[in-house]
């Protein structure tokens, strides 16, 4: 920030979203944004929804449980809190969770059909078959995310940007994880 005021960019500190990632024996433990102690003491409305899924996609073998919880604004439906512990893979379920929040872009690799069954809001679609002849949608200067049904489509999209120089990620359990958690979310609304 210092260095973009020295530049003359008008910039601001918005606060932190308070992220930590402790590992105790086996178990990894990690949370991101505001806890119910501190939406209490602001007097913020809130839901809370607890989530148990699979490490990585269940077509692939030895998946460990993740347990998540999302603190949500019962209203909008906007995260305040995603809290989660697991054996493995829990610090990445909140990076994603971290990196939609701050705006990153989510590139959505699922064929056009699949996407009647819903799509992670803000995300832009470009099938996986379509995805080195579309490379210039994709800004360069922008970490992505890419998602898919399960996870795999979503892997193979990673490898391909990565080979061509870009910063990407992949959103493991796809749009299917997503929608579970969607799900629990507007029933409780």
């Amino acid at each position: 920030m210092v260095a973009d005021h020295i530049n003359g960019q008008a910039v601001s500190y918005d606060g932190a979203l308070g992220t930590s990632v402790i590992k105790t024996f086996a178990l990894t433990s990690a949370s991101t944004g505001n806890n119910e102690k501190i939406l209490q003491r602001l007097g913020v409305p809130y839901q809370a929804v607890h989530i148990h899924l699979g490490s990585h996609a269940g077509y692939y073998p030895g998946a460990s449980p993740i347990a998540m919880k999302l603190l949500f604004n019962p209203e909008n439906g906007m995260i305040y809190e995603a809290q989660a512990v697991g054996a493995d893979g829990t610090d990445k379920r909140i990076d994603v969770v971290d990196f939609h929040r701050k705006g990153g872009l989510i590139i959505d690799v699922r064929d056009a059909v699949e996407l009647q069954a819903g799509a992670i809001p803000g995300s832009i679609h470009i099938p996986l078959a379509e995805i080195r002849e579309r490379m210039a949608e994709i800004p360069r200067d922008l970490e992505s995310a890419v998602s898919c049904q399960f996870g795999l489509r979503g892997y193979i999209a990673a490898r391909i940007l990565t080979q061509y120089g870009y910063r990407v990620r992949n959103v493991d359990g796809g749009y299917k994880t997503y929608s579970v958690m969607d799900e629990r979310v507007h029933l409780l609304k």
